[in-house]
């Protein structure tokens, strides 16, 4: 069986119900939806690794020579377990993912036009691991050229 929720001022149809934290058949506007997942991304994750500050979301939303819209949220996961667990929360929501690494890429990589986002922001994934023996370096996604 087919269950409808609106999230974010559209429909999500989902066929195990509406996501934690949303009644089916609720209007849920930017406002409240932003402030429904950023509890359950502080609860998986920890506040630090959570923000909604307007000046970093306006700094993260930003290429190095373009403006993006800004993200809903930023997300900072420590390690690979809580990035795993912040992707389930938002895919449930239904809400639109962005990664981002250093801020340099030059391409508008990490910029999404609509807004409204939650932007992964990689830089605490910086795990370096050298394998000498088999000449290989194995690296985190939040890895930069510099500490590399």
């Amino acid at each position: 069986m087919k269950i409808a929720a609106l999230v974010a001022g559209r429909i999500v149809r989902r066929k195990c119900g509406a996501p934690e934290g949303f009644e089916i058949g609720r209007h849920y506007g930017d406002k409240a939806m932003s402030e429904i997942l950023k509890a359950q991304l502080i609860a998986a994750l920890g506040a630090p690794c959570v923000n909604d500050e307007r000046a970093h979301l306006v700094f993260m939303g930003n290429d190095v020579y373009r403006r993006g819209a800004p993200p809903a949220l930023v997300v900072r996961p420590a390690n690979v377990a809580d990035l795993q667990s912040a992707v389930r929360i938002c895919a449930a929501a239904g809400i639109a993912m962005v990664p981002r690494g250093g801020g340099a890429s030059y391409t508008d990589g990490y910029l999404y036009g609509p807004g409204k986002h939650v932007l992964f922001d990689t830089g605490g994934l910086d795990t370096i691991d050298i394998d000498l023996a088999n000449a290989t370096v194995t690296v985190g996604a939040g890895v930069t050229w510099a500490n590399l």
